[in-house]
């Protein structure tokens, strides 16, 4: 296994290297001098880790202080059965704005994911590789903001838990442009099941903002974005929807810590979720 992650790190410092040739050439004219340079200056060495994961792994695919770390195995043995067994949402076609149209449907309805893995016979690292996309766009679009402290009752117990505001919208606009991007270049991604809601107030947000949409989203935080919006009620339903998003995360949290020592649980509640 070890020759096998060595291989794919190799693999992955190319496949990054092409993805950020391909997305200067879609969004340089939008995106701001600090990012061009960040992509042109990249450390391929440094900035991609691939590791076997651990019990508290937060995710297969991540980015925390500009490092991409990867962990496959985990992500196989953990998480794919998720996808299989979930009953996925899609989002709803009327609400795609006209710059949308023109892609197909099977963007939006990802509920034929356990074919794709049957058919494919994907490993874990191609699974694992299909993450990639969303990972790097989410160098691009930085709308989220700080973190917000939450107080949660669970199991009779009061908690302090972190949550990031405007990371509800960053995980939409992340998904949705990453999903655009593969499309067009022809390029494996696996969707990510969790962001199906966020990407559906994505498209009516965009109907709002229409053709400015590129700009705000590679220049602004999610204020900027919303504010840009003068529709009675979308600050008040964004609001709504990452508070309940964040809660249910949250409960997720909660279900993994039977596995957890107590005295562990008070650490892992104050990271970001």
């Amino acid at each position: 296994m070890d020759n096998e992650i060595l291989d794919f790190k190799n693999d992955i410092k190319n496949y990054v290297q092409e993805l950020f040739t391909l997305i200067l050439e879609d969004y340089r004219n939008y995106l701001p001098t600090s990012k061009i340079e960040f992509i042109e200056n990249y450390d391929f060495n440094n900035n991609i880790i691939i590791d076997k994961g651990g019990k508290y792994t937060k995710a297969p695919a991540r980015i925390e202080n500009n490092v991409l770390s990867l962990s496959p195995t985990i992500f196989y043995d953990n998480f794919v059965k998720n996808y299989i067994d979930n009953d996925l949402k899609m989002v709803d076609i009327d609400l795609v704005e006209e710059k949308f149209k023109n892609l197909p449907y099977e963007l939006f309805n990802v509920n034929d994911l356990k074919t794709l893995i049957k058919t494919k016979n994907l490993s874990c690292f191609d699974v694992c590789k299909g993450l990639v996309i969303h990972e790097l766009f989410h160098y691009l679009i930085t709308v989220k903001s700080s973190s917000q402290e939450y107080k949660i009752i669970y199991n009779g117990k009061e908690y302090k838990c972190k949550g990031v505001i405007g990371e509800y919208l960053e995980e939409g606009l992340v998904e949705l442009y990453a999903r655009m991007f593969a499309l067009k270049h022809n390029l494996f991604m696996f969707p990510n099941i969790n962001y199906q809601d966020n990407i559906k107030f994505v498209l009516k947000l965009s109907q709002e903002i229409g053709s400015n949409m590129d700009k705000l989203v590679f220049n602004s935080d999610y204020l900027g974005l919303l504010n840009y919006v003068h529709k009675n009620g979308l600050k008040e339903e964004y609001s709504s929807l990452e508070n309940a998003w964040l809660e249910k995360r949250m409960i997720s949290r909660f279900r993994k810590m039977n596995e957890i020592k107590e005295e562990e649980i008070e650490e892992l509640m104050m990271e970001e979720i």
